[in-house]
């Protein structure tokens, strides 16, 4: 709750904050109980789920669409994932723990780009083999894999 309070004032929210919902001194119900943050020891990729699937929830694309570029930093742009990191991320998104609705596909489209970024940019032959054992269980996130590899060769062939 403290994160959807601080991106209503600042449009933005944050994976850390400062100040609580137990110190802000204008909330009409505070919590009896001191504070604690579940989210502490949260994988960053899985707290910016959490985060879409509660603007889901809203109905509040803006806050939707704040997590997705937080989810595009992580996933993109932030270091690299090893294949059993990358594993949990779809299954976070393809799987029976699946978090968001995804109604777009925009998650599946993201992660799958994710896989093409890492399995090129810092992944060996032997970590792609593990990366691709560990998920091909997941027929869509495999279909999908598939067809964007299809078009990326159809791409190159066309220029």
């Amino acid at each position: 709750m403290d994160r959807f309070v601080n991106f209503l004032y600042l449009h933005e929210y944050q994976r850390h904050i400062e100040a609580e919902v137990s110190d802000i001194a204008h909330a009409e119900n505070k919590p009896d109980s001191p504070y604690i943050d579940i989210t502490s020891d949260m994988k960053s990729v899985r707290f910016d789920l959490e985060m879409l699937s509660f603007a889901e929830f809203l109905e509040y694309p803006a806050l939707i669409d704040a997590a997705y570029v937080k989810l595009v930093e992580q996933l993109l742009f932030k270091g690299d994932s090893p294949p059993t990191a990358m594993k949990g991320f779809v299954e976070w998104i393809y799987g029976a723990g699946k978090i968001c609705e995804d109604k777009e596909g925009s998650l599946k489209q993201l992660i799958v780009a994710a896989t093409f970024v890492h399995g090129r940019k810092s992944w060996e032959q032997d970590q792609r083999d593990e990366f691709f054992g560990l998920v091909q269980h997941q027929e869509s996130f495999v279909k999908d894999m598939a067809a964007a590899t299809l078009a990326l060769q159809q791409a190159g062939e066309s220029s």
